[in-house]
């Protein structure tokens, strides 16, 4: 939009460039920048439009002045919340919510005032429909001082709130993640030459420099904004881009002024289905533009790992394209672990993941790469052990194993020297299990048990660990088909929660169940039993079709020998592929595993066979 204000105050500085119809260009020495008229301000339609600058320490000032020109155009009485916002540093996501500060033309154009997070306060002042008028604040910890147009009008007693950090700045929006995203007190009107300085401007610097432009070199200047790209109907980078004309060129981005793209994946790293991640590593998403604060989140990144349970750990990159997780615990060597990208993921301008993501890794083994084994310990077992499990039950940083055993399971706890305890059989509830999965169901950290009661019921039980090793008496989790055996525990829809595929070695079909986050499991309403070829004795889940989803793989046992593959829709839907849905195998297939063998990125096949 056109900058009528301009024309008329900077009147003395233009100066006429060739002939007419080629426009003016300012040549001021003070000028950080040339500019062309008409020139222009930024619109902001009240709804959902905004400038966002990515998070930095430079812009997290704890003294400093915010200056502007503005111009409100709505009618009073329109907005619900009368409180307009000009700019702020503040968020309502779940993690890490709250507010640095947040200006706000408040009261219907009546006043202008701050808040922090604890305190609204403001100073009376009636601003025009339609006419431009220059704000500046002047913050401490403790106070502000407002000015209209060079004028002190009064100060507040409250100020910045240097107990919040890490938020996105923003021009003409509170906040855009969150609960409160519908009453984010969008702007309506037009904001011109943001000025964002770290130093407490005087009376007499404000008086004498509003009317015009500053050097892109002034002292303590943080960021300048004069907003002269323009704004056009064009969708490229260059007329989104909120230019910063200071010296380190903090550059923004425009939101919702054209047709806004839902953001997409670019990478992971490490890599889809990675086969030596590094164990003490960081996890990164590259997203296709710039994501909230929220992105950068529990809420939208979620990291499990199968012998560790869910990855606590710090979330970095929100405002940016790259998504940062450091994991509070490194993987287990040759321990695999899963990442899910959630639709909470959402743009800068509150556009989520049209479809969620999920990739696999594998931690990195160290050693010689010989197979070369030293010493031997021999434990005994009773009953008709045919499975054993490897995990950090006790969360003392070792794997301890676990063994099913006919009627219980039999647990030994690691020393941290690979010496193992006394066994402890513990009663999992069931009639005859010879298989057990071990999962972070409810994603409080720990590794929780899972086994299938083959004989009778029909049911999975559930033990929960309460972080120490020590499991809940057994309670039945799900009903499933005839004669589970085999369990897989996977984020099969993508919401950032492990849900269950139950292979029926009975019925021939792997049940899903999915998982509503706290660990307690639910039919769906269609195809909850996914038919497969009989004898369904094992499972394993790998994207196969790199889609970004976890595809089944079926071990049919009697079927003469065949490997059923599945393919997943991204909600937990599963169907069988147009060709190769029945992979030929030796007779008697008993178990299949998924992992990169060529190193070609792709998950290839590995199934052991009872008779060969």
């Amino acid at each position: 939009m056109t900058k009528s204000y301009a024309i008329q105050r900077l009147r003395h500085l233009l100066h006429p460039v060739g002939s007419a119809g080629l426009g003016l260009l300012l040549v001021s020495a003070n000028l950080a920048h040339a500019q062309t008229l008409p020139q222009y301000s930024l619109p902001f339609n009240g709804t959902n439009q905004y400038a966002g600058v990515p998070n930095t320490a430079a812009l997290e000032f704890t003294t400093g002045t915010i200056e502007m020109w503005v111009k409100p155009t709505w009618t009073v009485g329109t907005h619900s919340n009368a409180n307009l916002c000009l700019i702020s540093e503040r968020s309502g996501a779940s993690i890490n919510g709250g507010t640095r500060f947040s200006l706000h033309m408040g009261n219907d154009m009546r006043s202008i005032g701050l808040w922090n997070g604890g305190s609204y306060q403001t100073v009376a002042y009636n601003f025009t429909k339609g006419a431009w008028a220059h704000v500046a604040a002047v913050m401490t910890t403790s106070s502000t001082q407002f000015y209209v147009n060079g004028v002190l009008i009064g100060t507040t007693n409250n100020g910045i709130n240097t107990g919040r950090s890490g938020y996105t700045l923003k021009i003409g929006v509170s906040e855009t993640e969150g609960t409160a995203v519908g009453n984010a007190e969008y702007f309506e009107g037009e904001i011109d030459e943001v000025r964002v300085w770290n130093t407490q401007r005087t009376a007499t610097q404000i008086q004498a420099n509003y009317q015009a432009p500053v050097s892109a070199a002034s002292a303590g200047l943080v960021a300048y904004y004069p907003i002269d790209n323009g704004i056009t109907s064009a969708s490229n980078a260059t007329a989104r881009l909120l230019k910063d004309y200071a010296a380190s060129s903090y550059n923004g981005t425009l939101y919702n002024y054209w047709a806004e793209q839902a953001p997409a994946i670019s990478s992971f790293a490490p890599a889809r289905n990675a086969v030596s991640a590094n164990r003490s590593g960081n996890l990164a998403v590259a997203f296709s533009q710039n994501m909230n604060s929220a992105a950068a989140s529990d809420a939208a990144v979620k990291v499990f790992g199968s012998q560790t349970g869910k990855r606590a750990g710090t979330f970095t990159g929100g405002g940016t394209n790259v998504i940062t997780f450091d994991p509070a615990q490194d993987l287990k060597p040759g321990e695999t672990a899963s990442m899910t990208v959630t639709t909470a993921a959402k743009s800068m301008g509150g556009l989520g993941l049209a479809q969620p993501q999920v990739v696999q890794m594998i931690g990195q083994a160290g050693g010689t790469g010989r197979g070369v084994l030293n010493g031997s310990q021999k434990l005994p077992l009773s009953g008709y052990p045919e499975q054993l499990v490897t995990a950090d039950i006790d969360g003392d940083g070792d794997l301890d194993m676990l063994v099913p055993n006919s009627y219980a399971v039999l647990v030994r706890l690691n020393d941290g020297s690979g010496t193992f305890g006394p066994a402890t059989s513990l009663n999992v509830g069931t009639s005859s299990n010879t298989t057990l999965a071990m999962a972070d169901i409810d994603g409080d950290g720990d590794l929780d048990m899972l086994v299938p009661d083959y004989v009778t019921s029909g049911t999975i039980k559930v033990l929960r660990n309460n972080g120490q090793g020590t499991f809940s008496a057994p309670t039945t989790g799900a009903q499933v088909g005839d004669r589970p055996i085999y369990i897989v525990a996977a984020d099969l829809d993508g919401d950032g929660d492990l849900d269950l595929l139950v292979s029926n070695y009975g019925s021939g079909r792997v049940s899903v169940r999915f998982n509503d986050g706290a660990g307690n499991f639910s039919t769906p309403s269609s195809n909850a039993e996914v038919q497969v070829a009989s004898g369904a004795l094992s499972a394993a889940v790998a994207d196969i079709d790199s889609d970004g989803d976890l595809d089944l793989l079926s071990v049919g046992y009697t079927d003469p020998g065949k490997i059923s593959v599945r393919f997943n829709n991204g909600s937990g839907v599963f169907t069988a592929p147009a060709t190769n849905a029945e992979v030929a195998m030796a007779i008697r297939p008993y178990s299949v595993a998924m992992g990169d063998v060529n190193g070609d990125g792709s998950p290839d096949m590995v199934v052991a066979n009872t008779t060969t």
